[in-house]
């Protein structure tokens, strides 16, 4: 029996291997000519692959790397991340690159991503319909305005209502093809006065911002019954060429300048490659639904602060006196953003990351390379401890 299973398996592959091929189009083609995509998509059958392989129904699940030895060969799981300019999108792309063939859309601005197919056209000049067409993957990763930390002063200001149409249309057009839809949300949905919320919560936020990401889960869900919400707060290295609020955060204190960080509201941010790590687990599990990722611990931004200038061995930041609040705050991001991550922990039998764990990890990032694969051309550099 085991025998006829592995003729059965070498009749297969060799009918899949001898499909008439087709010429590469569109944004691929534009990548191939720009010598941009590895020489083994010039192959016979990484052209084939290249070109899309065969169409995946709704009911194809995630093959896992373990499962297919051949997936960086042949693209068994392509992902296609919407949004890689941002933390989250660069560094999952970064991450799963290793593992699986990444193609990464900007939504803002040009990028340069080590080992990920970065596509030619950026913001406007993407069309979902088209892209999802070319390049076929398995994943559609969502990582726009609403994967940004709430604690980014600028977070608010970027999400706007007409966001809700854009994700909604990479969403129906990755449901098309049979893909999986991932949209990376934020956990300023919430406020107070709960210190934590479930999947289930409905302690909302009133800000305009917070009504938006709600109204996109909301669309994302109705395009792709299949589709994997994650609400989460998530920090690290910025892929641009210029600082983030992580590396701006960094400065300030190294420069012993004034930091006016709450110390009243609390949220559990988690890093962005230990969110990446999670987020592959959730796909080899084919997680549908809504879940919360964050990390083990509740903290406030001037306490994060604190930790990480202890990690990094910079002045240390004197604890501001907090005033007695007689009425709930107001503002996207500005009550208690703690998410409850059992249902997670749960389905995964994971346990969350500790915040000593990731700020260890985070400050290695700047001398094992991971910095320089997010923004290799980048000359905003800090200094390890």
């Amino acid at each position: 029996m085991a025998f006829a299973n592995r003729k059965s398996l070498r009749t297969i592959t060799r009918l899949s291997l001898h499909r008439t091929p087709t010429p590469a189009t569109g944004s691929f083609c534009r990548l191939l000519l720009a010598n941009k995509i590895s020489p083994r998509y010039n192959s016979p059958a990484g052209k084939r692959a290249a070109n899309f392989g065969t169409r995946c129904g709704p009911a194809v699940t995630w093959m896992s790397p373990q499962d297919h030895a051949s997936a960086r060969t042949l693209r068994v799981n392509p992902i296609l991340v919407v949004g890689a300019e941002t933390v989250v999108g660069a560094s999952l792309s970064i991450h799963l690159a290793d593992r699986c063939d990444v193609f990464a859309a900007s939504l803002a601005g040009r990028i340069d991503l080590v080992d990920c197919q970065v596509l030619p056209e950026t913001g406007d000049q993407l069309s979902p319909e088209r892209t999802v067409a070319e390049v076929r993957p398995r994943t559609v990763v969502l990582c726009g305005a609403a994967s940004r930390s709430c604690w980014d002063p600028s977070s608010g200001k970027a999400v706007r209502a007409e966001s809700t149409q854009k994700m909604s249309a990479w969403a129906v057009a990755a449901n098309a093809i049979g893909a999986k839809t991932v949209f990376i949300s934020s956990d300023a949905v919430f406020t107070g006065p709960w210190m934590f919320h479930d999947e289930e919560g409905e302690s909302h936020c009133a800000t305009p911002a917070a009504l938006a990401i709600r109204k996109m889960e909301a669309a994302v869900v109705d395009a792709c019954e299949n589709s994997l919400i994650v609400r989460t707060n998530a920090y690290g290295w910025s892929p641009a060429r210029t600082a983030g609020w992580l590396e701006n955060t960094l400065a300030l204190i190294e420069a012993r300048r004034p930091i006016q960080l709450d110390p009243v509201r609390h949220a559990t941010p988690i890093l962005a490659t230990d969110l990446a790590e999670i987020l592959e687990k959730m796909l080899i599990e084919d997680l549908t639904g809504a879940y919360h990722v964050a990390g083990a611990e509740r903290i406030s931004p001037m306490g994060f602060a604190q930790r990480l200038a202890g990690q990094f061995n910079l002045p240390w930041i004197p604890a501001r006196k907090a005033s007695v609040q007689t009425e709930a705050p107001a503002g996207f991001g500005a009550g208690e953003c703690s998410l409850q991550t059992r249902k997670l922990r749960r389905d995964l039998c994971i346990p969350m990351p500790l915040l000593s764990e990731s700020l260890a990890r985070l400050e290695a990032q700047q001398i094992n390379g991971h910095r320089e694969k997010l923004a290799p051309n980048a000359t905003v550099q800090l200094r390890a401890a």
